[in-house]
């Protein structure tokens, strides 16, 4: 009999805890909602989706936004003095010789740069798809679709179709987007 009862109760605490988890995610989406809904008095939940675990992607590490950051750089001084070269095309006659030969060295100098740019760029990309390949993504939380309905700033009724994306805890939704833009 005993063993029965312990059985019950684990089963119980079983089901439970995935209970828990979605009605942590609910009630966290509810208050995030009461924060940023134009008349939260209006909100009529329509459907809620399955609880979905997250996983950090490499994108959204410090050492990507360094090395994009850093490919941004070289890739905008390539264009930059790719310009700077191309104003320099003007009527020769109007300039002596000292003057196009300081250009040719300027050009062709740039020219060197330039490549080297070219190269450290094609390095860097290499690099970012090298560490891409060997990062190992951790759980960062949890997201879930949901539908509902509020009232707009005109009071008219409107259907919102969101993802939200919830910390480890289920206790805080720190962003949610627009689940439609996500399938485009």
């Amino acid at each position: 009999m005993k063993t029965l009862l312990y059985t019950i109760a684990l089963l119980s605490m079983l089901l439970c805890s995935g209970c828990s988890k979605e009605s942590k995610a609910k009630s966290a989406i509810k208050n995030y909602l009461f924060k940023v809904m134009y008349d939260y008095n209006s909100y009529q939940p329509v459907e809620y989706g399955k609880l979905d675990s997250t996983f950090s992607n490499y994108n959204s590490t410090t050492e990507f936004k360094n090395y994009d950051s850093l490919r941004e750089q070289m890739e905008d001084t390539i264009i930059s003095m790719s310009k700077t070269d191309s104003m320099m095309a003007v009527d020769p006659s109007s300039l002596s010789s000292v003057e196009i030969d300081n250009a040719v060295k300027k050009i062709r100098a740039d020219t060197v740069i330039i490549a080297r740019l070219i190269d450290s760029v094609k390095k860097t990309n290499t690099i970012i798809d090298k560490k891409r390949k060997e990062y190992k993504p951790s759980f960062s939380g949890y997201s879930i679709f949901h539908s509902y309905r509020g009232k707009n700033a005109n009071g008219a009724y409107v259907l919102a179709r969101e993802v939200f994306f919830l910390n480890k805890s289920l206790d805080t939704v720190f962003e949610s987007i627009d689940a439609d833009s996500l399938k485009r």
